[in-house]
């Protein structure tokens, strides 16, 4: 398997859109086989305004908060990936998405992405690495179980219009 070289782009005012277009294109079809009809739209609708990204254009520490868009070198069109995190306190690190394009997934990507998670977390003193996944994406706890990640415990969160997120909270100490 060759990962795809690819660059990391912090988010900036003028990248939300692509933000927005990576979002619109991998969460239809990373959560259609789970998710009941309405809820990705839901979702997107809460993630795709000015105050969702103002949260990630603040890096004044040096572990995030972040949200980076993931290009892969010689591919136009909306990024093939993108990952957010921040800081928990002072020794815990807050995987808040991952997503990569379904072309790209199996590709090594998300690997190379997570051990960049990893390894922002150990360069600023996380011993902690945490994380939520909705409990019936099996292939998402199944890579995430292989970087080391465990179930501590279950969260149901009601997202507003009838819907929840019903995740797993996953972490991984060092």
């Amino acid at each position: 398997m060759t990962i795809p070289e690819f660059t990391l782009e912090p988010l900036t005012p003028d990248t939300i859109p692509d933000a927005v277009a990576a979002a619109e294109l991998i969460w239809p079809l990373t959560f259609e086989e789970y998710l009941p009809p309405g809820q990705v739209e839901h979702m997107l609708a809460m993630r795709s305004t000015d105050e969702y990204f103002n949260r990630y254009l603040d890096v004044s520490e040096p572990a995030g908060p972040a949200f980076l868009l993931v290009r892969v070198v010689g591919h136009s069109g909306p990024p093939a990936a993108y990952l957010s995190y921040r800081p928990q306190g002072l020794d815990e690190l807050r995987l808040e998405q991952l997503y990569v394009q379904p072309q790209l997934q199996g590709s090594g990507l998300a690997g190379a992405l997570m051990a960049h998670v990893l390894d922002v977390a150990a360069s600023t003193g996380r011993t902690r690495v945490s994380l939520t996944v909705n409990r019936n994406n099996g292939r998402a706890i199944a890579f995430y179980q292989r970087w080391g990640f465990r179930v501590e415990s279950d969260l149901v969160a009601d997202i507003g219009a009838t819907f929840v997120m019903d995740d797993h909270v996953m972490v991984r100490t060092n």
